[in-house]
């Protein structure tokens, strides 16, 4: 992928060399071997991104909602019992409305 030069004994006496140029194969070599490179970065931060923005889903939010309910029932248990309770409550209704919207959809896929 470089010049190379070839000596070629001819003859006792006579030395001849041949020369290959092999630069415009190697520039472009070196491009795509930019060029791949840059795209590998580009999807390594993008894949960071995404991961981290999954991380923060499925673990820290969580554990931070966790701690914040233990901080909330040192502070008063009774309140704290009571409040969980009543988000309970409002999960289960909030749960039953999406299942009777679901039935009407269905019911009315079903007519058609």
């Amino acid at each position: 992928m470089k010049i190379v030069s070839d000596p070629i004994l001819v003859g006792e006496n006579h030395l001849q060399f041949a020369i290959y140029d092999m630069r415009p194969k190697v520039k472009l070599q070196s491009i795509l071997s930019i060029i791949l490179g840059l795209f590998i970065c580009i999807l390594l931060v993008i894949s960071a991104y995404i991961f981290t923005a999954i991380t923060d889903d499925l673990v820290i939010k969580p554990i931070e909602e966790m701690i914040k309910r233990v901080k909330n029932i040192t502070k008063d248990p009774l309140k704290a019992a009571q409040e969980e309770e009543e988000r309970m409550l409002y999960e289960e209704m909030a749960e039953n409305e999406r299942k009777d919207k679901m039935k009407s959809t269905r019911i009315k896929e079903f007519k058609k």
